[in-house]
């Protein structure tokens, strides 16, 4: 069998998906559509569970800072099938509209403080387009990384230790921020690449930023995705 129908029919699973996601949100907006019956039954169900556990049953009331305590659970029950030996806690789990949002609160916990030197955070080359802006507006400084063209946009460790010690004199570098699957370079990193990063950032005593929004993306013949 070639691998050509198998990619179509992952990527139109992927597609159907991200359709009932859509169609799950429009019920949650106008809940009349509750009765819908052209509407697909786990649809309408998802959708009236969540309405469930809103306060006064609409999606528009106020929750807690760190989200709807039943998604919270959610994500936190997909995480341990996902990655079998982790038991994460729904109350470490906190819910940010978007990816962007989310690290700049984390950008600007680091940030703060009185201390004269600016925070820095090790930034791959390439990376995000919006990523250099985003650490600018929460007044972080970039500690540039090259990742290895050579070897399929790799994340090397001894660049690692040499970004940071060029930019430790200039400002602290407090975090690391990794992308995986990576944008915009589709490097899907191994459990051997991880582990180093893991452990470098431990010994620097860096904390971790990692972005795995696209963990669903991965085609590339070998490649698996593997969470930090």
């Amino acid at each position: 069998m070639s691998s050509r129908p198998m990619a179509f029919d992952l990527k139109l699973s992927y597609s159907l998906a991200g359709l009932n996601s859509r169609r799950v949100l429009a019920v949650c907006l106008h809940p009349e559509l509750l009765g819908n019956t052209t509407l697909p039954l786990d649809v309408r169900l998802r959708a009236q569970r969540l309405l469930e556990v809103c306060n006064g049953g609409s999606v528009g009331s106020y929750t807690d800072s760190s989200g709807i305590p039943h998604v919270s659970q959610s994500i936190a029950e997909f995480i341990m099938r996902r990655d079998v030996g982790v038991h994460p806690h729904a109350k470490d789990v906190f819910i940010s509209s978007d990816s962007e949002r989310g690290l700049m609160v984390i950008l600007k916990l680091l940030a703060s403080g009185e201390e004269d030197t600016q925070t820095g955070v090790l930034t791959p080359r390439p990376c995000p387009h919006t990523l250099p802006t985003l650490l600018d507006d929460a007044g972080v400084a970039l500690v540039p990384y090259q990742l290895m063209e050579d070897r399929g946009w790799a994340v090397d460790l001894s660049e690692l230790h040499r970004a940071l010690k060029c930019d430790r004199g200039g400002c602290n570098p407090r975090a690391i921020y990794i992308s995986n699957p990576g944008t915009p370079t589709g490097n899907v990193q191994d459990w051997k690449s991880i582990e180093e990063v893991i452990r470098f950032a431990a010994a620097e005593r860096l904390l971790l930023l990692v972005d795995e929004v696209y963990q669903d993306s991965v085609y590339g013949q070998g490649k698996e995705f593997i969470s930090f």
